[in-house]
């Protein structure tokens, strides 16, 4: 029995889909890469530029239980290196554990400090955002 033109046609459609398909999921983890990326940018500006509010807004709307940062103690805190150190993905790609060099001065004793900043994140994949689930670094 020799294929219709018809069924043909939806055979190749079917193989042409099949082809695509593995192209749109990598699209959406670039997009989700490329999103993670932009929203660490402004994460590490905002510490680096003292804007800790902006830092911790970035945090799931109902926070993470912990207390809210002292403002007015990191008013006292000048960042001068935000240096990112790596990221790791989990396998399914919807958390990363970030570490990043931190060094900073206390405006009153000008005593130069540097931490290693360990933190995490995790994609909603319903808002399509990612978001940081740990707490501000500790700037003592």
């Amino acid at each position: 029995m020799k294929p219709t033109p018809r069924l043909s046609h939806a055979l190749i459609a079917l193989g042409l889909l099949l082809l695509l398909l593995p192209g749109c999921a990598g699209m959406q983890q670039r997009e989700s890469q490329d999103r993670f990326e932009a929203r660490l940018r402004t994460f590490e500006n905002a510490v680096r530029w003292g804007e800790f509010q902006l830092a911790n807004a970035l945090h799931r709307p109902g926070g993470t239980g912990a207390p809210e940062p002292d403002y007015d103690r990191l008013r006292e805190i000048r960042v001068t290196t935000v240096e990112l150190l790596g990221v790791q993905f989990s396998p399914d790609g919807d958390r990363a554990h970030v570490q990043t060099r931190i060094e900073y001065t206390h405006e009153y004793t000008q005593r130069v400090r540097s931490i290693v900043y360990g933190h995490d994140w995790e994609l909603d994949a319903e808002a399509r955002e990612w978001y940081l689930l740990s707490p501000l670094p500790n700037l003592d």
